[in-house]
């Protein structure tokens, strides 16, 4: 987990033992879609980009497709502190300021997924709207997260009266957020962004690569899955790790954590 000396310094904060950067700052969050899916939500749904059902997207039994609904947004940045210059997902990217989903005084954050696509690997960070039906889901079925430590996207509070908070994001692996409240257009700003692929994200979500011995410790037989608790994707991180219910979550993440610090010079 991140330290409350990181918290408080920003000159260490996002560092390593090593001292290189693992934590960057950012100024923007950003969704990249196709020009027309922009223009019908303009023209036909009065500006409101509206959350529809988490598709099969990640590992295949975590606990929110089919399940929830949201809407992904990236907080991807390069070392210089940059957006991407190119998507898979669409030309044209819609940027909002991270404080507008990230709130913590009034969202919650949890830990969803962990997988890969075969090159890059992604953290799903679930964003609930404190009190909904949706939070007392994700309560219940996922890992909540400390929005000022945990080792993926963090919210350090001003030091000083009526500042903005500012927001970190680890480098290290790709860090998805799933809003779950629709969001109005005039909220963010647009601009024109280079795609990659088919430039369109794929219907019902791509599944993660099932080979990979990082990630892809699903294979692993649960001791009774009808009475698993937890988030089974936590389950199969930490099987064999620890047979303590207490620790299982907390000990998943500083798991992931510890493997970001890896991807990072592989990726």
């Amino acid at each position: 987990m991140i330290s409350i000396e990181y918290q408080q310094n920003n000159r260490s904060f996002g560092k390593n033992s090593d001292g290189k950067d693992i934590f960057e700052y950012i100024v923007e969050s950003f969704r990249c879609k196709p020009r027309e899916y922009w223009d019908e939500i303009h023209h036909f749904h009065e500006g409101l980009m509206e959350k529809y059902i988490k598709d099969n997207n990640g590992q295949p039994a975590n606990r929110i497709n089919g399940i929830i609904s949201g809407l992904f947004f990236s907080a991807r940045v390069y070392a210089d502190g940059s957006l991407p210059t190119h998507s898979p997902f669409g030309n044209v990217r819609m940027m909002v300021p991270p404080g507008a989903l990230l709130d913590p005084v009034i969202n919650n954050f949890y830990f969803a997924d962990f997988y890969c696509n075969y090159y890059t690997h992604y953290v799903t960070v679930v964003i609930c709207r404190k009190g909904s039906d949706t939070d007392n889901y994700c309560y219940n079925k996922l890992y909540q997260m400390d929005p000022e430590d945990n080792p993926f996207l963090t919210v350090i509070p001003p030091r000083m009266p009526h500042y903005i908070p500012t927001y970190y994001v680890n480098s290290g692996v790709w860090v998805e957020i799933y809003y779950t409240e629709d969001v109005p257009l005039w909220l963010g700003r647009f601009d024109s962004i280079l795609t990659t692929g088919a430039g369109t994200s794929k219907i019902g979500g791509l599944p993660n690569n099932k080979h990979c011995d990082r990630c892809n410790l699903y294979p692993i037989p649960y001791p009774d899955e009808k009475q698993d608790s937890l988030n089974s994707t936590f389950r199969v991180l930490i099987n064999q790790v620890s047979s303590s219910e207490s620790n299982m979550s907390s000990i998943a993440v500083e798991r992931i954590n510890s493997m970001s610090k890896i991807f990072r010079t592989n990726e």
